[in-house]
């Protein structure tokens, strides 16, 4: 099992995988604020509460099969949610 952090080049594969595990959830801005977040800051005021954000995509002999997040709360910096 291998844990990819989700990038430009990949991102597209992480949003699919998300809405195919998670119909009901779209995780589209998440996911593009956790490869940019400056970039994403300056263009949202979107995840302002979030101080820290990463997607990882799960992969299996060349296959993905899931995908997982990491984050933190700027009101709880000590703590971190997997997702």
């Amino acid at each position: 099992m291998i844990f990819e952090r989700v990038n430009y080049k990949n991102y597209d594969i992480a949003i699919r995988v998300q809405n195919e595990i998670f119909p009901g959830e779209d995780a589209t801005l998440a996911i593009l604020a956790s490869i940019d977040r400056a970039l994403f800051n300056k263009n949202s005021k979107l995840f302002k509460s979030i101080s820290n954000i990463r997607y990882y995509l799960v992969k299996v002999d060349n296959n993905y099969i899931g995908i997982t997040g990491l984050y933190s709360l700027k009101k709880y910096r000590q703590d971190a949610w997997l997702g």
